[in-house]
C-alpha cells in the first residue's frame, strides 16, 4: 500500500472539520452529565451569592443537558419560589417529578407551593404522596398535612396523622403537643354537647 503524505494544512483542515462535526452533533451523554453537574454546582454558588437570575439560567441549562436529575429541578423550583414565581416553581417541581415520581423533597415542596397558591386539596394529596414514600428523619410532611386537615375540619384525620408520625418518632414533642391539643379540644366539644 503506498504511503500518503498529508501536509500541515490538510491536518489542520481535518481537525477543524472533525471539531465542527463534534460540536454540531453534541457531546457524549457522559460529557453532558458532567457538564450538567458542573453547571448545577455553579448555579448553587450563584444562588448562595444572591444571583438568582444567573443561578436559574444555569439550572435551566443543567436540566436541558441532563433532565434525569431531580435535584436540578428541585433547586430551580426553590430559586423560582424565592423570586416570588410560584407557578414557575410548580412547573419545575412537576418536571422533577416526571424524572423521579417518588422524590420526597419534590413532593413535599409541591405541597408547600400548592398550599401557598390556595390549592389545599392538591396540597393534601402532595403531602400524602410524600408520606407514602416512607421518609425517615424527615417529619415535616406529617405536620403540614395534619395542619391542613385540621384547617379543613378533618380533626380525626389530623389526629391519625399525628399518631402516625409519633409511631415513627415517639419523642417528637411538637407532634405530641398538637395531638394532645386536638384531643383536649375534641373532648371539650363532646362535653359541650
Amino acid at each position: 500500500m503506498p504511503s500518503v503524505k498529508i501536509g500541515h494544512r490538510r491536518i489542520f483542515a481535518w481537525t477543524v472539520i472533525v471539531s465542527a462535526g463534534a460540536m454540531s452533533f453534541g457531546c457524549s451523554p457522559a460529557d453532558e452529565r458532567r457538564e450538567a453537574g458542573r453547571l448545577y454546582i455553579e448555579a448553587m454558588s450563584r444562588a448562595r451569592n444572591g444571583e438568582y437570575d444567573r443561578a436559574l439560567r444555569l439550572l435551566d441549562r443543567s436540566i436541558e443537558l441532563d433532565p434525569s436529575r431531580p435535584t436540578a429541578f428541585y433547586q430551580a423550583a426553590i430559586v423560582s419560589n424565592q423570586q416570588g414565581h410560584v407557578e414557575a416553581a410548580l412547573t419545575y417541581v412537576e418536571g422533577g417529578l416526571r424524572a423521579a415520581p417518588r422524590h420526597m423533597e419534590l413532593l413535599d415542596f409541591k405541597g408547600d407551593l400548592l398550599e401557598k397558591s390556595g390549592r389545599i386539596p392538591e396540597a393534601v394529596e402532595a403531602y400524602e404522596a410524600c408520606i407514602a414514600q416512607g421518609p425517615r428523619g424527615y417529619w415535616s410532611p406529617w405536620i403540614k398535612l395534619a395542619r391542613l386537615q385540621e384547617g379543613q375540619g378533618r380533626i380525626e384525620e389530623a389526629k391519625r396523622t399525628y399518631e402516625s408520625v409519633l409511631r415513627l418518632y415517639p419523642g417528637f414533642a411538637e407532634a405530641r403537643a398538637k395531638l394532645e391539643a386536638l384531643q383536649t379540644r375534641a373532648g371539650n366539644t363532646r362535653e359541650a354537647r
